[in-house]
C-alpha cells in the first residue's frame, strides 16, 4: 500500500532512520530507529527511512514527510532509485520500506493536519477502523 497526500511541505530538518538505527538521527552514519525519530522530529520536518521492515504499530502527533526506499546513501531526495527504473518483482520488498504492525493495532495512527508517507509497504494491521 502507498499512502502519499499531495500536500508539499518544506522540511525543517531531515533526520535518517536504518532498519538496525540506534543513533540521533543526524545523519545516516548516525541513523536512529523510526519509533524515537517519529517522536523526536518536530512539525514540518522529514524523515528519510532506510529500505528494510520496521516493527509495531506507529503513532504521528505533528505534522510530518516520511520517505522510505533509501538505500542509506542519498544525500539528497532526488538521489533515491527513480519509482520509473524499480523492478516492478521487487517494489514491495526491497526497494521500499515495511512497516509490519503484527496484528497490534493500526499500523500509523495519525494525529495531525498534514502528513505524507510514500514508498512503503503498510502491513500487519488489526483494527476496526480501517488498517493496513
Amino acid at each position: 500500500m502507498l499512502c502519499a497526500w499531495a500536500t508539499v511541505m518544506n522540511a525543517q530538518q531531515i533526520w535518517y532512520v536504518s532498519p538496525n538505527g540506534n543513533g540521533g538521527g543526524a545523519n545516516w552514519g548516525d541513523a536512529g530507529d523510526l519509533h524515537s525519530v517519529v517522536q523526536n522530529a518536530a512539525s514540518g520536518d522529514e524523515i528519510w527511512v532506510m529500505e528494510g521492515t520496521y516493527y509495531g504499530p506507529l503513532v504521528v502527533n505533528v505534522n510530518l514527510t516520511i520517505r522510505g526506499g533509501f538505500s542509506g546513501t542519498e544525500s539528497q531526495l532526488q538521489d533515491r532509485i527513480p519509482l520509473s527504473n524499480m523492478d516492478v518483482n521487487t517494489v514491495f520488498s526491497s526497494q521500499f520500506s515495511v512497516l509490519d504492525a503484527q496484528q497490534s493495532g493500526s499500523v500509523v495512527t495519525v494525529n495531525c493536519d498534514r502528513f505524507i508517507m510514500d514508498r512503503f509497504t503498510l502491513t500487519g494491521g488489526n483494527t476496526n477502523f480501517g488498517g493496513g
